[in-house]
């Protein structure tokens, strides 16, 4: 039997590392000889990085995954920004993934109001990842709602990062000029499993709502946790994702 190729993409200022908790957890499932996991290092791969619009970076992702897994079932995950990339990515070519679980992801403004909004904050934000220092900036950052409630906090260390990467990735990268994915996500709804957590209110509502435009899709909100899901409750995300992926 093939391996199920498990394609994993991490959020804005996130690591290849980010999964590895939750990777440990399907390494000891009687499952385990099943899976072949990648955590992609899309900020340090050239054709990935922020240098690249959402579609350019969806047609180098795609034609990658082709060639090192010429073969499925392959399994598109993505968490916050990974999620959004991963959902140009499935736009591009849903044939290329059997499943796709998305963790904490916006589907896409719907009012010209919200992202013009969305636009000025991410500029600001950019210009204050150039500028502020790093103690500051981590500390502004996490201060934000979004992430209100988190039980982790993961530790980012500037020495991980390329300042203007994350910059640009804001901008290139920003929900303003991602198209709306909810007839997408509709479309392709029977293969999906979207999760948010409670604490996430914001996410949680997409989550609902997302079910009644398309019954099919599978919706987990999970308890105890915020927007940092895969941190907060690594085990129970862990488990839920295999008992989805199961061939």
């Amino acid at each position: 039997m093939e391996k199920i190729k498990i394609l994993c993409l991490h959020g804005f200022m996130g690591l290849p590392t980010d999964w590895d908790l939750i990777q440990s957890y399907f390494m000891v499932s009687p499952l385990a000889h099943q899976f072949e996991w990648r955590s992609v290092d899309y900020m340090k791969t050239p054709g990935l990085d922020s240098k690249n619009s959402f579609e350019n970076w969806a047609k180098n992702f795609n034609q990658k995954i082709r060639v090192q897994f010429p073969t499925g079932p392959r399994v598109l995950v993505g968490y916050s920004l990974g999620g959004r990339l991963a959902l140009q990515a499935l736009k591009q070519d849903p044939a290329l993934y059997d499943k796709a679980i998305f963790i904490s992801t916006n589907p896409g403004l719907q009012r010209d109001k919200e992202k013009q909004e969305r636009q000025a904050n991410d500029e600001q934000w950019a210009k204050k990842f150039l500028e502020y220092p790093w103690e500051t900036l981590m500390r502004e950052w996490n201060a934000q709602g979004v992430f209100k409630d988190s039980l982790t906090e993961p530790q980012r260390l500037e020495t991980s990062y390329q300042r203007p990467q994350l910059a640009q990735a804001l901008t290139e990268w920003s929900l303003a000029g991602q198209e709306d994915f909810r007839d997408l996500i509709t479309r392709q709804s029977e293969k999906i499993l979207w999760v948010s957590g409670e604490k996430d209110i914001k996410f949680a509502s997409i989550a609902m709502d997302l079910k009644k435009r398309a019954p099919a899709i599978q919706t987990e909100i999970f308890p105890k946790a915020s927007h940092r899901v895969l941190f907060d409750q690594p085990s129970e995300l862990a488990q839920k994702m295999i008992s989805f992926i199961e061939f």
